[in-house]
């Protein structure tokens, strides 16, 4: 599945490259190519990706940059770097007796799927963006990313040393980590996340950027709290979507995945309607 994604995104690539691209469009995505290049390369030595999720990283990156521009592809870098830091450190607080640069034994690596549940509607809004001009589509992007942003950081921050968790839904103890779980410490780690993300308002090209901080902030925890609920659900129903034939791993990780998918879409989304609103 995520292989039809990368070809998919491959084919727009150079459809919009030769059509719609002007000489200087043309040089930043070839910038674009060449530093994902070497990016998803260092990922990988440093087994922070795996190798089908390289090439994943690769078309993302090319659309972060050559699409988004220099403002929205720092905030994917951050988002990436700064998140995979906390799994880092999560790790080695939970195996304390392990060897630190051992992550073999654990689910580190992200894979295409995660590399495409957190970025393809980032990747879909920057398109947007690039062919109409229009600030909102920035501002969607930026809000998808804040959704991933909060999702992750609430997660590996709310598992460090974690306290009490309980379903979004039913306030009922659940073990830390489950979907739909939730905690103060996870929540602060949100807020945390998708403030950070909101602050790249002030270095993309954007109208107002105070109140593009607030809204990409806002949007994001919309995102997350989404994704929490929409965890619960599946949980609570017992409910697996339909996993492709070359996903290899288990029915809760790709239900994962999916939930991840909608919750950074219906960040983006909030994002956007709130930006028509506000700015246009």
């Amino acid at each position: 599945m995520y292989r039809l994604i990368n070809f998919a995104f491959i084919f727009l690539i150079v459809y919009l490259f030769i059509l719609e691209g002007s000489a200087g469009d043309h040089i930043r995505i070839l910038t674009a190519l060449i530093l994902a290049i070497f990016a998803s390369l260092i990922f990988f030595i440093a087994k922070w990706v795996t190798l089908d999720a390289m090439k994943a990283v690769l078309v993302f990156g090319v659309i972060a940059l050559g699409f988004g521009g220099w403002g929205l592809a720092s905030a994917v870098i951050f988002f990436f770097v700064t998140s995979t830091v906390l799994s880092l450190i999560n790790i080695n607080s939970q195996n304390t007796d392990s060897d630190p640069g051992d992550f073999d034994n654990y689910s580190f690596r992200r894979d295409g799927y995660q590399v495409w549940a957190n970025g393809f509607w980032v990747a879909v809004f920057s398109m947007l963006w690039f062919l109409s001009g229009n600030i909102v589509f920035m501002m969607a992007a930026l809000g998808s990313l804040a959704s991933a942003a909060s999702d992750t950081w609430a997660t590996e921050i709310g598992t460090m040393n974690p306290g009490k968790t309980v379903n979004i839904l039913t306030f009922e103890a659940v073990e830390p980590g489950r979907d739909g779980g939730i905690s103060l410490k996870g929540t602060a780690g949100a807020l945390l996340g998708s403030l950070s993300l909101g602050a790249f308002a002030f270095i993309a090209p954007l109208l107002a950027p105070f109140e593009a901080f607030f809204i990409i902030t806002i949007s994001g925890m919309i995102g997350m709290v989404f994704d929490s609920i929409a965890g619960a659900l599946c949980l609570k129903y017992d409910y697996t979507f339909r996993q492709p034939n070359d996903f290899t791993g288990d029915r809760f990780l790709y239900n994962n995945h999916i939930v991840n998918w909608l919750g950074t879409g219906i960040g983006g989304l909030i994002a956007l309607l709130t930006s028509i609103i506000a700015f246009g």
